[in-house]
């Protein structure tokens, strides 16, 4: 479990911001603020660009096991146990990861059929997925280490797709597949990859149709915004200091803030991945661009999550995160003395 074992970021960021920053370079027009700053609100899906198409293959074995029985004998049972309902979903659910741009927008105003719709329904579905193959491919072998499922083994993910020959476990000889993959409870089997990719795509479709989920199976019904969900937990124990706090009035916030990214996303906000609640409670301490140069004095663009004035009487007390950093929108910071007196609210005076 080498590629497991890593206990930090497995680099998805880096090398997204790094992509981002050469196709700047490469463009004939300068580098401005807002090019920074769009990177800084980056939401493309890392993991899923990498293991979607590992899970289409998946799907694609199990079509052809379905339209000619035998083609892929590690499927045949998997494919004579779906009816026809499950049939038509796993097809639907092909297309949906076809179509995903891998931008995961929380979209609860999206409208229904709209690419922004679309890539959210995606973005469930995979993050749904993710969960579940972690559990059902790597949950066993996390046990004997004495850890849980969670974006820690998202490094051995990816590689049992993508190089499973590098694995120190090796490749089962029944299947030709990463032997990580295989359930340790059943020594008489030896499943393969695809076959817990498909199980765990199974199971993803059916949690999301369930009360749990949007208790519909209408992909058009899903929104991530809906289940991923930011909220910032105060260093007090006091839920009313927390923002949201749990009663707060705006029902668009009922839960936290609806929010975009997944995990590994630019726009830290991962959920992890060992379990299916995807609210999470922490991100980006501070967004920040300053322009230099040109003989003009510096040029600050900021974003806080919070605010400035810790009163929960106070307009200012969580401003910040309502106005700007929820909405990753930025305000100018005064650099001068003359400018925080141009625009100062109040004064204290501390005697």
């Amino acid at each position: 479990l080498y590629v497991g074992g890593r206990g930090y970021d497995p680099g998805d960021r880096l090398g997204r911001i790094t992509r981002r920053l050469e196709a700047l370079g490469e463009g004939e027009a300068p580098v401005t603020a807002d090019d920074m700053a769009s990177i800084q609100a980056d939401t493309y899906s890392n993991l899923g660009a990498t293991l979607t198409p590992h899970l289409l293959t998946a799907v694609g074995a199990l079509q052809e096991e379905l339209a000619e029985p035998g083609t892929h004998p590690g499927l045949t049972e998997l494919a004579a146990g779906l009816d026809a309902g499950q049939r038509a979903r796993l097809g639907d659910a092909a297309a949906l990861l076809e179509a995903w741009s891998f931008e995961t927008p929380a979209a609860l105003d999206a409208a229904a059929g709209s690419a922004e719709a679309n890539d959210s329904a995606a973005t469930v579905l995979f993050n749904v997925w993710a969960v579940r193959f972690a559990s059902a491919a790597l949950g066993d072998e996390a046990m004997v280490l004495g850890r849980g499922a969670g974006t820690w083994l998202a490094g051995a993910m990816v590689a049992i797709f993508a190089r499973p020959g590098e694995l120190a476990t090796g490749l089962a000889d029944e299947t030709g597949e990463a032997l990580l993959c295989d359930d340790l409870g059943t020594p008489a089997v030896i499943e393969s990859c695809t076959l817990v990719a498909l199980r765990a795509l199974g199971n993803a479709l059916a949690w999301v149709a369930s009360p749990s989920g949007f208790d519909d199976e209408d992909p058009a019904t899903w929104r991530w915004g809906a289940l991923h969900r930011l909220t910032l937990g105060s260093l007090l124990p006091s839920d009313a200091l927390a923002v949201p706090p749990p009663d707060d009035p705006d029902p668009a916030l009922d839960g936290g803030y609806p929010r975009h990214g997944d995990n590994f996303s630019v726009d830290a906000s991962s959920p992890g991945l060992g379990d299916l609640d995807f609210v999470y409670d922490h991100g980006p301490a501070m967004r920040h661009v300053t322009l230099l140069g040109g003989g003009a004095p510096p040029r600050t663009m900021l974003a806080l999550p919070g605010g400035q004035v810790m009163d929960t009487r106070s307009p200012h007390w969580r401003d910040l995160m309502d106005t700007h950093w929820s909405k990753n929108a930025y305000f100018q910071l005064p650099w001068s003395t003359d400018e925080v007196r141009a625009h100062h609210e109040t004064r204290w005076v501390f005697e």
